[in-house]
């Protein structure tokens, strides 16, 4: 597979939400783009004839991975996985090879859910069980 130097890096797009830590996800930058080249690589891989469901447990261990990196801070999570979809997005065109689309569409979706996971979890749970008693 022939890959472009402009392929290989995705634009760094700063997330303008405010209570995005935009200083931690610079500080997480290398990691997010390494676990993106990872998912691209694997995606190279199962255009070449590896097995889907193998590919799918590697990018979710890449996935898991960066995820073990992170910390416990919310706000710093939310905004890497933003930016990771970002990323991610900026790999799928309309003329891209629907095998290549399969593994960044999984990684995405691993990421959204993610990213849902800990903004589901940026609520108040006092509120939620408060009527219990």
């Amino acid at each position: 597979m022939f890959i472009l130097h402009h392929q290989i890096k995705a634009p760094f797009i700063s997330i303008t939400n405010r209570n995005f830590n935009r200083k931690s996800v610079h500080n997480h930058h290398a990691e997010i783009s390494l676990c993106v080249n990872e998912i691209r690589r694997l995606a190279a891989t199962y255009q070449s004839g590896n097995v889907l469901s193998e590919v799918k447990r590697q990018v979710d261990e890449a996935i898991h991975n960066l995820a073990g990196t992170l910390g416990r801070d919310r706000t710093c999570r939310l905004a890497v996985w933003s930016q990771m979809n970002v990323d991610l997005q900026s790999y799928i065109s309309n003329i891209s090879d629907p095998r290549w689309l399969d593994v960044i569409n999984h990684a995405r979706h691993r990421v959204k859910t993610r990213r849902y996971t800990v903004k589901t979890g940026m609520n108040s749970r006092r509120d939620v069980f408060s009527n219990d008693n």
